[in-house]
Parts: structure tokens; C-alpha cells; sequence
């Protein structure tokens, strides 16, 4: 009886053992899976590099990346939709977005824009943005080239340059995204302030990217084809050109919700025509200013 006991408890302790085997040999197999998985991910990771392989993904929209990161594509796109109900009098007409030829309600597309942005390598992004409200008219938002990262390139200290149809650096307000304005029309003083011209800009960023400045070059003509760029022409035929710049600094910050900013912009104009209008409160309607 005790020599069957010592028995069954020496069956016992091999199948404990054989199964604490087994389990170590499963560790050890699963960890070379893994390693195997890694190595595999590891080596087409670097192949991508190398190939410079764009991989889709959705942030905040369709982007196409590298794996290094200096080459991409970005689709933006946006659909604001606008609505007017005003109450006037018969008398009073004006440009009616909608239906009729008073001043009336009406319901319009502010902005209908479909555009491309990214980088090509390290050293240049660009952005393309065409504005489709009105269909037979498509304008031209954004268009230009950003060379980036010219430290780097040159060894030695020289800003980011832009060039091509961009937003002169004047005023915050003008500057911001109308995806981003805390309200849906901006203040009636940026009327005085230029939007988007064609030309070269110079900026960069320091103290800690706390302090900005910008400083650029603008021709003042809308019609370019007709015109000319008149940067550097200063007869009366060919437009009008302006200088253009602007200083932010932070000199006080608690997080990235508490902080003091400041900033200063000026512009020197030599213009062929100057016109200042607003429409207070409306998208469309007539004049105000």
C-alpha cells in the first residue's frame, strides 16, 4: 500500500513536471513568434523608408504618409452653409444671395472648397485650395510653396520662405481659419485688413517657438493677368504693391489654455485702387461700409 502511494505520488510530480515543460517550451515558442512578427514588421518598416511608401490613414481627414514623414498628402475640404433673414424695408435692395433681386431672405453656400496639402521632403510643403460656391466661377484660396527648414539645409540661420498666393501677416482675426473664428462673421475692422495676395514671405519662429515674425512682399492686384505683378514696377498700369509685417510673442504662459499673447502687424500700400467695404452681421447683402 505505502510502495503504490509513493508511486502515484511520483506519477504526480512527473506530470507536473512535464506540464511545467511544456508551458516553459510554450513561453519559449511564443516568444520567438513575436520576434519573429517584430523582425518581419522591423524589415518592412525600413523597406518602406527606403522606398518612401505613402500610407493612408484618417486624421482629421484622408492623409497619405511616408514613413519618415517628409512626404505626404493631405485632402481638405469644406461645405459651409449660410442663411439670411433679415428685415427690411421694400426700398432697400442690394445683391441678393438667393432667390429675387431685394434684399430678402435667403439660404447660399459661403464656401464650397475642395483642396490638397502636404509636404515634398523635408524641406518644402505646399497647399492648393480652390473655393466652389459659386460653380461657374471657381477662385483660387490658397496657392504656394514653403521652403522649410533652411538651417538645416545650409547650415546656418535663414527663415522659411513662401511663395505664391497666401494671406499677408496682418491681424490674428484675418489669419484664422473660418473652420476655427469663435464667430460666424468676422469683426467689421478687418475690413481695413488685406486677405490673400501673391507674393513672398519670410517668417520664422523662436524663443522657443513663443515668438513669431513675419515680413513679405505683395503685389496689391487681384487681376494679375491684366495687370501684371507690379513689385517692382511702380507705373500707375501695373497695380499696386505693399509690404507687409508682423511680431506675436507669448511672454507669459501657464498651460496651452492660460497664456498672454501680443502681437503688432503693419503694411505699406502703394495701390492702384483702394476700396473698403463690410457687411456687418451678413454674409451677403449690401454694403454696410
Amino acid at each position: 500500500m505505502q510502495r503504490n502511494a509513493v508511486a502515484t505520488i511520483a506519477a504526480a510530480c512527473s506530470l507536473v513536471a512535464t506540464a511545467r515543460a511544456a508551458r516553459a517550451d510554450d513561453a519559449e515558442l511564443k516568444k520567438l513568434i513575436q520576434a519573429e512578427i517584430k523582425a518581419a514588421a522591423d524589415k518592412k518598416s525600413e523597406a518602406d523608408k527606403k522606398d518612401n511608401v505613402l500610407k493612408g490613414k484618417w486624421d482629421n481627414g484622408p492623409i497619405w504618409k511616408s514613413a519618415d514623414g517628409n512626404w505626404s498628402i493631405r485632402i481638405n475640404a469644406r461645405i459651409h452653409l449660410d442663411s439670411n433673414f433679415p428685415n427690411a424695408e421694400d426700398g432697400i435692395e442690394g445683391p441678393a444671395p438667393g432667390v429675387g433681386d431685394d434684399f430678402d431672405s435667403a439660404t447660399f453656400f459661403r464656401r464650397v472648397r475642395l483642396g490638397i496639402q502636404g509636404d515634398l521632403t523635408k524641406y518644402v510643403d505646399y497647399a492648393f485650395h480652390v473655393d466652389f460656391a459659386t460653380p461657374n466661377n471657381p477662385t483660387m484660396r490658397d496657392a504656394y510653396l514653403t521652403f522649410k527648414n533652411l538651417k538645416e539645409c545650409w547650415g546656418c540661420f535663414w527663415p522659411s520662405i513662401r511663395i505664391g498666393q497666401q494671406y499677408e501677416p496682418v491681424g490674428l482675426e484675418t489669419v484664422t481659419s473660418d473652420n476655427h473664428t469663435t464667430f460666424i462673421e468676422r469683426a467689421g475692422n478687418t475690413t481695413l485688413h488685406p486677405e490673400r495676395s501673391i507674393g513672398i514671405d519670410a517668417f520664422d519662429a523662436f524663443w522657443k517657438d513663443r515668438a513669431t515674425a513675419h515680413l513679405g512682399f505683395f503685389s496689391t492686384d487681384g487681376d494679375d493677368e491684366d495687370n501684371g505683378f507690379a513689385l517692382w514696377d511702380e507705373d500707375d498700369t501695373d497695380g499696386g504693391w505693399a509690404v507687409t509685417g508682423r511680431f506675436t510673442i507669448i511672454p507669459w504662459a501657464c498651460d496651452t489654455c492660460h497664456f498672454l499673447h501680443l502681437g503688432a502687424s503693419a503694411s505699406f500700400r502703394n495701390p492702384n485702387t483702394v476700396r473698403f467695404q463690410a457687411r456687418p452681421g451678413l454674409g451677403r447683402g449690401p454694403p454696410g461700409v
